[in-house]
């Protein structure tokens, strides 16, 4: 694996565990609030499996007019999320989206995250 795909699995890592972490602070807060309405709850139903409450969103944002080293930016930020997220990919957890901010229906992202 390249130098380049390598930093940008490392940093989606920090993110993703960023989320994560939320996350699962969350879910303690939650569980200790709900303690007392746990033993309520029939220990003898088969639990559903939860369902995703969280999505990350990966964007990739560029213009109509792209130089070698920006097409070649998107094909690694693709391949490492492709090989690195597989399973985020897969479950719906993650998703990968790429923009052209050049196009009128997108250029609400340029507000959106003060992109230049």
């Amino acid at each position: 694996m390249s130098t380049m795909i390598k930093i940008l699995a490392i940093s989606l890592l920090f993110i993703l565990g960023g989320v994560a972490f939320g996350d699962i602070r969350a879910s303690e807060t939650q569980s200790a609030e709900s303690d007392s309405t746990e033993s309520k709850v029939d220990s003898t139903k088969a639990e559903t499996p939860p369902e995703i409450s969280h999505k990350v969103i990966a964007y990739y944002f560029h213009g109509t007019r792209r130089c070698i080293s920006c097409r070649k930016i998107e094909a690694y930020s693709r391949e490492a999320i492709e090989t690195g997220f597989a399973g985020a990919l897969k479950s719906g957890e993650l998703e990968w989206l790429v923009f052209n901010t050049d196009k009128a229906e997108n250029k609400h992202f340029l507000d959106d995250y003060e992109l230049y």
